[in-house]
């Protein structure tokens, strides 16, 4: 009985003693659309304020555009139990719990992934994160934020940088320039 209320007191004392949770911010990865194929983008989890530690988590990924279509994904390796999700799945319920105490522990304004996404990309869109919750290493709620820029996962249209279009554009006027000045154009032999 003794061992019993030391025991007690002990689990008492580690809930209580634990100061309050850091701000975790969620967010999505963005890439650039190189043509169709399979794409991965990340869902990361930062720290700010003070460190945290991540034991679980429930999110939802909606794949509304057309143009992305929902194929796997690879949680963060401090996970053990995970629910698996149909290729395909729209939206896709992603949920990963460590069971083995041995969560994700990141440290004060720092990033890591939760997970990594596939999906098959036909042109550009996105795909938006809800959270459902986010759990520490004793299973309790976590405060949490979506990054509101960086909402979804995104393949984005490249679009070129003014330099680059302005150095395309003076090597064109180059070009007709000189062109225009050589008698019989680029055909002289």
């Amino acid at each position: 009985m003794l061992l019993y209320l030391k025991f007690v007191a002990t689990i008492t004392f580690l809930l209580t003693s634990f100061p309050a949770h850091a701000a975790i911010v969620i967010s999505g990865e963005s890439i650039n659309f190189s043509g169709a194929g399979v794409y991965t983008l990340n869902v990361f989890a930062t720290a700010q304020g003070k460190a945290e530690i991540i034991g679980g988590f429930n999110l939802s990924l909606d794949f509304s555009s057309p143009n992305l279509n929902f194929s796997s994904v690879a949680y963060n390796s401090a996970f053990e139990t995970i629910f698996p999700v149909s290729a395909n799945a729209n939206p896709a319920e992603l949920s990963a719990t460590d069971t083995n105490f041995m969560p994700l522990s990141i440290g004060e304004n720092q990033t890591f992934s939760l997970a990594a996404i596939t999906f098959d990309v036909i042109g550009p869109g996105s795909a938006s994160i809800s959270v459902g919750e986010l759990n520490d290493g004793l299973f309790e709620p976590i405060p949490f934020s979506v990054n509101p820029s960086q909402s979804s996962l995104t393949v984005a249209t490249a679009v070129p940088e003014p330099g680059s279009v302005g150095l395309l554009a003076l090597a064109s006027a180059c070009w007709v320039y000189h062109r225009r000045r050589t008698p019989g154009g680029l055909n002289r032999v």
